[in-house]
């Protein structure tokens, strides 16, 4: 065989097997297609290049005469030398500047930007540094699969109600943020050694702090730093740590204080239940269970009884409607700020209160505004839960 019939039958088994799957053979009719299309190119490609040399051959004997040929033969190879000399610096130089900047560089690449979340770095550089875990993340360490999958609802249904509430106040939406964290065991190691670098805040409801707790530095009402109403007495210079009870709250508060411009900011992994279970000190009795004396449970026949007389509140954060009461108030307790607190007692007046939920979070903090009604010195009948769940078994 001539040597255009060897080259077109290795590109024909090129291109066969580069449109065959990995290590593929090609059949022997499609081989003797792509070789017969190869014949049919490479005499294509023949007849234009042998048209070209005829052609340039032919300019340069007609047109090009004398001088004038040797003065476009200079100009063809001092154009080709330049570009080639071009290209040959262009290529030697561009990989030593990658290499030097590999080789004095330690920062490692810069990760990958992740949606709606925003970082921030601490204004002073010498306060104690916690983990910098996305929320997400910190929430799957929660050992107990019950609770871990409680936890990762609850965040999500916490931060919509925050984003509602600040919506209804016409206030800007609260964007997430990379909170630094630490886990119990670490904020107590820097308590110990480092004790003026913290300033603690205590964002549980005034019920929960009754029953045990850690030494603070101040106390703000998650619902009033929902609402953007900040303690006026922040340090900028040492590092606010959130204090909650499950890590949720504290975290969505945080964020708070970072969007009206606290850098230094940071929560309790876990919250005070974490905290209560790695058996670190604390103060008073962890003690959650429901006190149904206190709390004073109403059973439907109770509740069906209550009369104009009295002032009902539902207490639901983001849920329906309990059918069938007239005049009933809603108050979103959980975001709830304590001046919106403070009309709904100016609203009851002397009547006696009584209260409704029917989702587990509403019943939850029934025990909370209970608390803070007889503290503001109010007739408090009890609370009937709607949804026949999650206080049934304490109806008297």
């Amino acid at each position: 065989m001539s040597t255009p019939t060897y080259l077109s039958l290795i590109l024909a088994l090129v291109i066969s097997i580069s449109l065959q799957p990995a290590y593929a053979i090609p059949p022997p009719d499609v081989l003797m297609s792509l070789w017969q299309s190869a014949l049919q190119f490479l005499g294509m490609i023949s007849v234009v290049l042998a048209g070209a040399v005829l052609t340039v051959r032919q300019f340069f004997a007609h047109y090009l005469i004398g001088w004038k040929r040797y003065a476009a033969l200079s100009v063809l190879i001092i154009s080709t030398l330049g570009l080639g000399a071009w290209w040959i610096s262009s290529t030697t130089t561009a990989v030593p500047v990658q290499a030097a900047n590999t080789a004095s560089s330690s920062v490692p690449a810069a990760p990958l930007p992740v949606a709606n979340i925003t970082t921030t770095q601490p204004s002073n550089p010498s306060l104690p540094k916690g983990e910098k875990l996305a929320i997400a993340e910190i929430l799957k360490r929660e050992p107990d699969e019950y609770v871990r999958n409680w936890k990762i609802q609850t965040l999500n249904e916490m931060q919509q109600e925050a984003q509602l509430a600040r919506k209804a106040a016409q206030l800007p939406v609260l964007k997430p943020t990379l909170i630094e964290s630490f886990t119990p065991q670490a904020l107590q190691q820097y308590l110990n050694t480092t004790p003026a670098s913290f300033y603690l805040l205590d964002v549980r409801e005034e019920y929960e702090r009754s029953q045990f707790g850690i030494k603070h530095d101040a106390i703000a009402r998650y619902g009033d730093l929902v609402h953007d109403t900040i303690p006026t007495n922040l340090p900028r210079n040492k590092l606010i740590i959130l204090l909650c009870h499950s890590g949720i709250r504290g975290y969505i508060a945080a964020n708070t204080l970072v969007a009206k411009g606290y850098t230094n900011v940071a929560f309790l992994q876990g919250g005070m239940a974490a905290w209560n279970a790695a058996k670190l000190p604390v103060n008073g009795n962890a003690n959650y269970d429901l006190q149904p004396k206190s709390l004073k449970i109403l059973s439907p026949k109770q509740f069906k009884a209550l009369t104009d007389k009295s002032f009902i509140i539902q207490i639901d954060t983001n849920a329906t409607l309990v059918k069938g009461i007239k005049n009933l108030n809603q108050l979103p307790f959980e975001t709830a700020s304590n001046a919106m607190l403070q009309k709904l007692y100016q609203q009851a007046g002397n009547k006696p209160i009584a209260l409704v939920c029917n989702t587990y979070g509403g019943c939850f903090h029934g025990l909370n505004l209970s608390y803070l009604l007889k503290q503001a010195g109010k007739q408090y009948i009890g609370i009937y839960d709607d949804s026949k769940q999650w206080l049934t078994r304490y109806e008297q």
